[in-house]
């Protein structure tokens, strides 16, 4: 496997150097968000039809490449996003190689990683940014491992393997990847996303997921002469913030339990906008969260004598179900492991991914496996080669599973 690993660290290098950070202010204005992402798209096109796949990259700036099977077996699919977050400098990455022989790992920035998982990978190569921006493990290392599978796979032509479509999305980090989708052109009964983080974790389950807009007007005047006059919408939205439980926040919860997340506010005395996100892994429980800000927002607007316009759009649903309905593709996870001698730990997604879209709109299971990216949307982000070099093995697996 050296050589398919010098494959991943190469092309993961290249990757990383395309200026892909996604833009969220610019979602329904410009598709893909920042030109970047066209750049890498256009990039891997190349690239997949260089190994003699057929590619289609389209308006919706959605790229897929399909290795034909030879054989009647059922379509499968692997997925991974293009653009990195924005919310660390994900452009001008430096990335640096590390032959890592233990320790925390000091940046050139001064960026210190300390992480206690790093300590499975001494003796073997880690790879960070210099600490001034994020590396974009998350997704560029899933994109290493699905164009270096598609171009070891199309030099097996001999081996039975049914058709595979390699997708590649922009804009995923803004929730907005799968907007505009050539959906007639998704035929596969299987689409493994490959997003994850941790070596041998797989997600079959992640967040459902809403964001409340709560939009307020005031009164102003002068402030010499506010007594009883001024109503303020700034302060309103404060008051509102500061009642979300803290005990039910990000930083305060973990495993299955949802949260608020009051991300954003603007304005001033005349208006202001807070923007909450909230996430839970049950449904009536997210719509009951919702509830929650909805009466808590009427209550302070009134005291407060603001007028009020609440709103609520719902962002994506847990895949859990769809990911059961079909028990070869829970199957085909465990099965792959097991060829590879390796024990898969199953934990949620505190988040989403482009598979939860797929899931909810198509009906198509879409688990998420590992890529061996750790401390995502970081400046301590990094990537253990070798856990991106079982990713990749994994990936086979799975195709050799669908094969029998």
């Amino acid at each position: 496997m050296d050589d398919f690993r010098e494959k991943l660290k190469d092309r993961f290098l290249k990757y990383v150097s395309f200026n892909t950070m996604s833009d969220p202010e610019l979602v329904g204005k410009r598709r893909p968000t920042t030109a970047g992402q066209e750049e890498a798209l256009l990039y891997i096109k190349k690239e997949l039809e260089g190994m003699g796949l057929s590619t289609y990259l389209g308006s919706e700036w959605v790229l897929l490449a399909t290795l034909e099977g030879n054989s009647e077996m059922r379509k499968i699919s692997f997925m991974a996003h293009v653009d990195v977050s924005s919310d660390v400098c994900g452009n001008n990455v430096k990335a640096i190689v590390h032959k890592y022989d233990g320790g925390n790992i000091t940046l050139p920035s001064g960026e210190e990683i300390c992480d206690e998982e790093l300590a499975k990978y001494v003796g073997s190569e880690i790879i960070t940014s210099d600490g001034s921006t994020l590396l974009g493990g998350d997704d560029k290392a899933g994109c290493a491992i699905l164009v270096t599978a598609a171009e070891i796979l199309s030099q097996r032509d001999r081996l039975s393997h049914p058709t595979i479509t390699f997708i590649f999305t922009p804009d995923e980090e803004t929730g907005s990847g799968l907007l505009f989708f050539p959906s007639s052109l998704m035929d596969s009964s299987v689409c493994y996303t490959f997003d994850g983080g941790k070596e041998n974790v797989v997600e079959i389950e992640c967040f459902n997921a809403a964001t409340v807009e709560i939009a307020l007007k005031g009164h102003t005047v002068h402030l010499g002469d506010a007594r009883g006059k001024m109503k303020s919408a700034l302060l309103a939205a404060c008051k509102i913030a500061a009642s979300i439980p803290d005990s039910e926040s990000p930083a305060a919860s973990d495993g299955h339990y949802g949260y608020y997340a009051p991300l954003e506010m603007e304005g001033n005395a005349e208006s202001a906008l807070l923007r909450v996100f909230v996430r839970d892994f049950d449904e009536e429980k997210l719509k009951e969260r919702v509830s929650f800000l909805s009466s808590l927002a009427t209550g302070i607007s009134r005291i407060s004598q603001v007028e009020l316009k609440f709103s609520v759009s719902y962002m994506y649903k847990n895949m859990l179900e769809v990911n059961r309905k079909d028990p070869l593709v829970l199957e085909s996870l465990s099965a792959a492991a097991l060829s590879r001698g390796i024990t898969l730990e199953y934990s949620p997604i505190r988040g989403g991914t482009d598979g939860a879209r797929i899931a909810e709109l198509y009906g198509i299971p879409s688990p998420n496996i590992f890529t061996g990216s750790y401390a995502f949307h970081s400046l301590a982000e990094w990537v253990s080669l070798s856990a991106m070099t079982a990713s990749f093995e994994y990936l086979l697996s799975l195709v050799e599973f669908w094969s029998k």
